[in-house]
């Protein structure tokens, strides 16, 4: 019979962050699933958008890249939970490729504000809509590097070897 190893504290801070933050990927995928297929409502109130960045194929691959990121965060949460080795390297891959998306988006951004801002007058709903837009880019690197900090601590390693790092290493 195998000896169990118990989670250490780093590891089940990765998991509970990588299930919030996976968990909230599929839900911010399910709402721009669902304006997505509603489409504007009212295109005269909406904000005059850069082309580039308002068309439909952009909106399916970023819809593509929330659920890519989301399932895979939970399914490597729940692993990381039962001491998986695959979920632990699932965990570091998808922290990886966000972090990389969070980067192409921040600049995405930064291109398509500037052309923005030049035509929409600012006002309240936009100022929540930025100061939210901030926070939302600020989190998700600051998540994704809790993450990978989190399952590459010594602790995480031996529960992840099979090795109780409380132990002293058996000789002979």
């Amino acid at each position: 019979m195998a000896a169990s190893v118990s989670a250490p504290r780093s590891v089940i801070t990765a998991a509970i962050l990588l299930l919030v933050y996976g968990g909230l990927s599929l839900l911010c995928g399910v709402c721009g699933s669902i304006g997505l297929a509603m489409g504007d409502l009212d295109p005269q109130k909406a904000p005059p958008f850069d082309p580039m960045f308002d068309s439909t194929w952009v909106k399916i691959v970023s819809l593509i890249a929330v659920y890519g990121a989301g399932l895979p965060m939970v399914i490597a949460g729940i692993g990381v939970l039962k001491l998986n080795r695959a979920a632990r390297i699932l965990g570091y891959v998808t922290s990886l490729v966000d972090l990389l998306i969070n980067c192409f988006t921040l600049f995405g951004v930064a291109y398509g504000m500037s052309s923005i801002l030049e035509r929409v007058q600012i006002d309240l709903t936009v100022a929540v809509v930025f100061v939210f837009l901030g926070l939302y880019l600020v989190l998700r690197p600051v998540l994704d590097v809790s993450i990978l900090i989190a399952l590459s601590r010594p602790a995480a390693r031996a529960a992840f070897s099979g090795v109780d790092a409380d132990l002293p290493p058996k000789e002979g």
